[in-house]
């Protein structure tokens, strides 16, 4: 502390160190948030941040409501309605989501933490995405905005075609290339590519372990399978429910949506008849990927398998 500071705190008066919303009688300048021009500021800001939240992030609306409901009453209850938001913000999934996903998963990922002992380091610059459906497509879109080179994959031109007109559409041709293949015979060359993905895609090939032997086949030592896929729950009591949903309530969405019922009582009995989590890890260490794990997703419903070719 500087000789100057230290004169100006010693000599401050007890009106020096209050805030000036520590005064009594503070106003907010311009007025209360129900005064025309603070209310106006209020409603624009509420229809920016549904638009762009979509309702999907608490934060933002917690935000703007204790600044609001604060601006009504003295400072220290203003305080205290912070708090309240900020608690209830963070007790919700999303945030806990995000914690884990924007700062524990993604230090332990620039550290290396996830990376098996033994296994090269590769700078990841390509990636296969199998299937150019909603997921795949979002997960080709994803990586290339980070930068990589995306290699999409699907079973017929048709689907191949859809899924870059999304891509396209968002973020133009570059650092993509459509390869119409099998994932049981992918065109792909072998150790060719840094990481491999495909969601809920396995399920619907003809051999889960030819499938998995492509998927080694074409990474890179020190490479990573990833695919997320329906699995079985992992709580008990979620299964009645879950069965439920599955046979009576999902067909006759599909009725009503798409008008084809026969294709969601195939998408329910193909998620029957795949295998769980413990089974599929076995396939997957089958076919030579090692270090394999699973995280499961809304209690098991889902679940992302992830293993490294070593």
């Amino acid at each position: 502390m500087c000789i100057r500071d230290r004169n100006w705190v010693l000599s401050a008066s007890p009106q020096d160190l209050v805030k000036p919303w520590d005064q009594k009688g503070f106003k907010f300048p311009g007025g209360a948030p129900y005064h025309p021009s603070g209310f106006m500021s209020f409603v624009g800001a509420s229809a920016l941040v549904n638009g762009k939240t979509k309702g999907l992030y608490a934060a933002p609306k917690a935000l703007l409501s204790s600044v609001y409901e604060g601006a009504l009453v003295d400072f220290d209850s203003a305080l205290k309605i912070e708090a309240r938001w900020f608690t209830s913000v963070l007790m919700t999934d999303t945030c806990t989501n995000m914690a884990r996903t924007l700062f524990l998963n993604k230090s332990a990922l620039e550290k290396g933490q996830q990376r098996p002992a033994g296994a090269k380091e590769t700078n990841l610059k390509q990636i296969s995405v199998i299937g150019s459906g909603m997921m795949g497509s979002g997960i080709a879109y994803a990586s290339i905005l980070q930068g990589l080179e995306v290699l999409l994959i699907d079973q017929t031109i048709k689907a191949a075609e859809a899924g870059k007109a999304k891509i396209e559409k968002k973020s133009g041709p570059e650092n993509i290339e459509w390869i119409c293949g099998d994932a049981e015979s992918l065109p792909v060359s072998d150790r060719s590519v840094d990481a491999y993905t495909i969601a809920f895609g396995l399920r619907n090939v003809t051999s889960i372990p030819n499938a998995l032997r492509e998927a080694r086949r074409v990474l890179r030592p020190g490479g990573r399978f990833l695919c997320l896929e329906f699995s079985k729950p992992a709580i008990a009591f979620i299964n009645p429910i879950y069965d439920a949903y599955s046979f009576k309530i999902l067909p006759e969405i599909g009725d009503f949506v798409a008008n084809d019922r026969n294709a969601y009582k195939y998408l329910v009995e193909s998620i029957r008849k795949f295998p769980d989590q413990i089974d599929l890890e076995q396939h997957i260490n089958s076919a030579g990927l090692e270090k394999s794990s699973y995280r499961n997703l809304s209690g098991g419903i889902a679940a992302i398998h992830s293993a490294w070719r070593l």
